[in-house]
């Protein structure tokens, strides 16, 4: 049978700016595990683009190398392909990775030899792909000040040490929310729409990957002292169930706000409001080590 073959593009400004040097033993790991591995260093522009369409027809696979902004503006290339992809973790955060079950390298092989890949779905903020979630208020205006210096400097902690900054500046704001059943009117510090169901805790995870909704978790702080229960709530994975935070499912949300904010995507801001989120069901295969993605939706908010 002949060897599978994998097109690997990654970041390589990616895990400290070491990615180059981790190349050559993530190559050396996968032709071990049987696979033939085209690696690509990404250089920015249209060089994504391009290396699919140069190499993606040759492959059986596409594994992406970065963090979660990495996977994230990769899924055009990826969904426009129609081939599998696999993570390989070399970002900060890594949350998506995570909620593969996939930790380091090791895992990102595994995965892979497996050969089973699940769709899950996808999402877009007024056309910009994610593949964890869009953010406004405080988790936007933490991923605006997320330099690479601290990141760097603090690692998976990067957005930790700017809470006491972001909870001085904090500032409720009037938002609607409209979704295909209704439209809600609230005073919030935070929004995020997944397309997966945001956990909380620390390391975060993701589930309900392949559910065919979005998930929204609306923060209804009308003070910087009520953030302080909300960010325990989030810590200690309470969020579900938090008098402070209202969860909603729907398949298409429109948010809009009095004055335009920023919009994140995937950890980097990519639009303003006025924001239309829709999900894109099963849009993409993924190799996800130790199991199938699964999970219910939450308290629904549309049919």
């Amino acid at each position: 049978m002949a060897a599978k073959r994998l097109l690997v593009l990654f970041n390589p400004r990616a895990h400290s700016g070491s990615a180059p040097d981790a190349a050559s033993s993530f190559d050396a790991k996968l032709r071990e595990a049987g696979f033939a591995a085209t690696m690509h260093e990404l250089r920015g522009g249209g060089d994504l683009d391009a290396a699919v369409d140069r190499y993606g027809a040759q492959c059986d696979a596409i594994v992406v190398g970065g963090g979660d902004g990495t996977v994230g503006s990769a899924l055009p290339a990826v969904l426009r392909s129609g081939l599998p992809m696999g993570v390989w973790p070399l970002g900060t955060a890594n949350d998506f990775a995570r909620s593969l079950d996939i930790a380091n390298d090791d895992d990102a092989v595994a995965a892979l030899q497996a050969w089973d890949p699940q769709p899950i779905d996808v999402a877009d903020v007024n056309g910009h792909y994610f593949i964890n979630n869009a953010t406004l208020g405080l988790p936007a205006e933490a991923a605006a000040r997320l330099s690479p210096q601290l990141k760097r400097r603090f690692g998976v902690f990067a957005s930790v040490a700017l809470v006491p900054v972001l909870w001085q500046q904090a500032k409720p704001f009037d938002v609607e929310i409209e979704t295909e059943a209704r439209v809600e009117r609230r005073r919030i510090v935070a929004a995020l729409i997944g397309s997966g169901k945001y956990e909380g805790g620390f390391p975060v995870r993701y589930s309900a990957l392949a559910d065919g909704r979005l998930h929204l978790d609306v923060c209804t702080a009308r003070s910087r002292w009520a953030l302080l229960p909300i960010l325990v709530d989030i810590a200690l994975k309470r969020a579900g169930r938090s008098k402070r935070i209202e969860t909603f499912a729907a398949r298409r949300v429109t948010v809009r706000t009095p004055s335009p904010k920023r919009v994140a995507a995937d950890g980097d801001i990519t639009t303003q409001t006025p924001a239309t989120i829709q999900v894109h069901p099963g849009a993409v295969r993924v190799f996800r080590a130790g199991g199938r993605t699964s999970g219910p939706p939450r308290t629904l908010l549309g049919p």
